[in-house]
């Protein structure tokens, strides 16, 4: 049988599960059938999570649909799910520190962030994050893009991988809170003065985004 495959890409704290589990909740039910796998019964769709970094015991042919995800790494050829980098880099501090990252399998370099950031908001395959959480007509697009449709649009569901939230955990936040975790990040000031200093991160934070990183986080 020949395989669907759709390979999902993005950085660590980008909404990347709520986005995935929003497409597999439009293919098939599915649970957690070993470690970071996640497959439906009727084997329409089966879900390997962060595959170039964790082993992933379950084997995925069977499936109509293969969903593979990729974290902390640039992959051709993906989806790429895009998250404004001021509360991208705010959610890693708050659950990461510094290091911005908790071991081996991420990224604790922040230049190296920034450029794997910038390929992926630059990709014709992108997924905005901030855009799919309030738009209806947007996750239309994305579907249709996915080629699976957006028959069950549900965005509420909150995934135990990553344990949720940096801020909440595995609470469902109000919609706007999730564009507002900077506020409450405290970022340091050696994360700040990089960011400011990078005038192309910030041209495309207000071009994709409409954020204005100087003006939210020097006011």
């Amino acid at each position: 049988m020949a395989n669907k495959i759709i390979k999902i890409n993005g950085l660590c704290r980008s909404g990347n599960h709520g986005i995935i589990f929003w497409i597999l909740s439009n293919i098939s039910k599915v649970e957690n059938v070993c470690p970071e796998c996640y497959a439906s019964k009727d084997k329409k769709v089966c879900f390997l999570n962060n595959v170039t970094r964790i082993k992933n015991n379950i084997n995925s042919n069977s499936y109509e649909i293969i969903l593979k995800s990729y974290e902390d790494v640039f992959i051709k050829d993906c989806f790429y799910i895009v998250r404004d980098f001021l509360n991208l880099i705010s959610s890693r501090y708050k659950k990461f520190g510094t290091k911005l990252g908790t071991n081996s399998l991420y990224i604790t370099n922040i230049d190296e962030i920034i450029k794997i950031w910038k390929k992926m908001v630059l990709s014709d395959n992108k997924i905005i994050y901030n855009i799919w959480l309030k738009d209806k007509n947007y996750r239309d697009e994305i579907a249709e893009m996915l080629k699976v449709p957006n028959i069950n649009d549900k965005t509420e569901y909150v995934s135990n991988i990553g344990e949720g939230s940096s801020f909440i955990g595995l609470k469902k936040d109000e919609i706007s809170n999730y564009e507002n975790r900077y506020k409450n990040a405290n970022l340091p000031s050696d994360i700040i003065n990089k960011i400011l200093s990078d005038k192309e991160l910030m041209e495309y934070n207000k071009n994709y985004f409409d954020i204005d990183i100087e003006k939210e986080i020097t006011s």
